[in-house]
């Protein structure tokens, strides 16, 4: 038996037995995909952004160094998560807490 053969005919298993088409579904998970992709490069470059604006400014105000870098990160920490949260939620996993 050839893997195409049983591919093939793995195929048709699904598809039948539990209504799922490959033709159909592939394109909406690519779509799903890239939109996660650059949602999440979307919010690390907003992230880093944000860090160098705080550190920019606390800078300026004569702030401790080691409390404008602590303030720059944790902001970009909290901006990267909530853009990572964002794309789980695109490729459909349940972010509820119950």
């Amino acid at each position: 038996m050839n893997s195409s053969g049983f591919i093939g005919s793995l195929k048709n298993i699904l598809e039948n037995s539990f209504n799922f088409s490959f033709s159909e579904r592939i394109p909406a998970l690519i779509f799903s995909l890239v939109c996660a992709a650059a949602t999440i490069a979307v919010g690390f470059w907003l992230g880093g952004l944000a860090s160098k604006l705080i550190i920019k400014i606390l800078e300026k105000k004569n702030v401790d160094r080691s409390v404008h870098y602590f303030l720059g990160r944790t902001v970009s920490a909290i901006i990267k998560i909530i853009f990572v949260v964002t794309a789980l939620a695109k490729l459909g996993f349940n972010i509820n807490s119950f």
